[in-house]
């Protein structure tokens, strides 16, 4: 959950810091228990909140939008074999074999892949 990384981000920088709950909620212009809250993931904050307590720890809030990781699947795995096959057959190479496909992918990982497509 989103409200746990948060908290754990506010929790280790505050303590980076050598902060107590209540000394970051002095200066971010909350209370404690606010705090307490939101370290333990409790709470979904409100970004006016999460801004005044970056700017309390001297950070800056960053909020974006990543695209999720997903799986390989054997399709993914029998698309890649076929690309690299016309690929090493255009440059006058041998035919790919299962050994080397597997030395090839465990080469490049699942980089390869999230290139490929």
């Amino acid at each position: 959950m989103i409200q746990v990384k948060i908290g754990q981000q506010i929790r280790a920088l505050r303590k980076r810091r050598g902060w107590s709950q209540a000394e970051l909620a002095r200066r971010a212009g909350t209370r404690q228990p606010v705090i307490a809250r939101l370290e333990q993931g409790r709470v979904s904050p409100s970004l006016p909140l999460l801004e005044r307590i970056a700017r309390a720890l001297g950070c800056e809030l960053e909020v974006r939008f990543v695209a999720r990781k997903r799986a390989v699947t054997l399709d993914d795995l029998n698309a890649f074999r076929e690309r690299l096959q016309r690929r090493w057959q255009a440059a006058g190479l041998a035919p790919l074999d299962s050994a080397a496909l597997i030395r090839e992918l465990r080469e490049e990982r699942t980089d390869a892949l999230s290139g490929l497509r």
